[in-house]
């Protein structure tokens, strides 16, 4: 049986930097893109856990349930609608912001473009996937 994801852990796994984020409103649909993500992988722990400790289920069915819940997730992560609305946002903000605001904004992005793919690797390591299964992009 897998272990469960700790709350601290998916904090430290998925965008840690977004607490030097400043306050501004340019970088509120990147903190709630964050915010879906750690969300999406609480669910997942969650249904991981209940295929789990389900008596019904087999070893091998547990195995199956797991790969079905990770490749699910990993396709919602594929094209993850929280993500391209905060690359929206910030794209069409950035041209209107100084030099330092569009360079923090920049970088928190590229931050939360790391972000997903650590949440794709969670997915993964959660769901005891084979490295065959994911192909990070």
């Amino acid at each position: 049986m897998a272990r469960r994801m700790t709350d601290i852990e998916i904090a430290a796994r998925i965008v840690p930097t977004m607490l030097r984020w400043p306050p501004e409103s340019a970088f509120d649909p990147m903190r709630e893109c964050v915010e879906a993500l750690r969300d999406t992988l609480h669910v997942l722990d969650e249904k991981c856990d209940r295929a789990e400790q389900d008596p019904e289920l087999k070893r091998e069915s547990i195995g199956r349930r797991r790969t079905q819940l990770g490749e699910h997730a990993l396709a919602q992560l594929l094209a993850f609608e929280p993500f391209l609305k905060a690359e929206l946002a910030v794209n069409e903000r950035i041209k209107h912001l100084d030099t330092k605001t569009q360079n923090s904004l920049a970088k928190a992005l590229n931050e939360l473009r790391e972000g997903v793919a650590a949440a794709k690797r969670a997915v993964v390591e959660r769901c005891q996937m084979s490295a065959h299964t994911f192909a990070p992009r």
